[in-house]
């Protein structure tokens, strides 16, 4: 839904699915949404999707951001980009929250594929991110261009066809791993 929020709730487990479309998602896909948050105690495991990418999860949240927490992204793989999650033009942003993505795990590949993704960044791909502020509205931000935040993250035994077994960076200003 364009410009919606999306909040998923506590408890709920998305599991073996399978998106043989050309499209994005095997758990799910966020498709330019203003607000995804997925909270703890929810689990995305054993999906597939073929073509594009984002095995567990595929977000775009042009306008927005997205922010999960004390999530298991397990055993999950893409045909492309992003084995467990791929963001794309999601907008972050440290200076509101640090909690973008804390306590997240990312583990393993689907059982039977030789990848978690074919391609590049076999836990996460992150493409096309952007601050989503001015930071020259700013000036007392440390964080100026900080725009994916990954705070005391997992990720486990997640492999790649081509770039970034673990994450792979591409046309993002910058990324903060602590």
């Amino acid at each position: 839904a364009t410009n919606s929020a999306v909040i998923c709730e506590s408890g709920h487990t998305f599991k073996a699915n399978y998106n043989k479309s050309n499209f994005e998602g095997g758990g799910f896909a966020l498709n330019d949404c203003s607000v995804g948050i997925v909270p703890e105690t929810f689990e995305c495991t054993q999906n597939y999707a073929a073509d594009k990418g984002g095995g567990a999860a595929f977000v775009d949240c042009k306008d927005g951001t997205f922010r999960v927490r004390g999530v298991a992204f397990t055993n999950n793989s893409a045909g492309n980009y992003g084995g467990g999650i791929y963001l794309y033009k999601v907008r972050t942003n440290v200076f509101y929250s640090d909690d973008d993505f804390r306590f997240v795990t990312i583990s393993g590949k689907k059982e039977g594929y030789t990848y978690s993704a074919g391609k590049d960044g076999g836990g996460m791909y992150i493409s096309n991110c952007a601050p989503a502020f001015n930071p020259d509205d700013f000036p007392n931000n440390p964080n100026k261009k900080a725009t994916v935040s990954l705070y005391e993250m997992n990720i486990n035994n997640c492999s790649a066809g081509g770039n970034g077994g673990g994450i792979c960076v591409v046309a993002t200003p910058s990324l903060k791993v602590s």
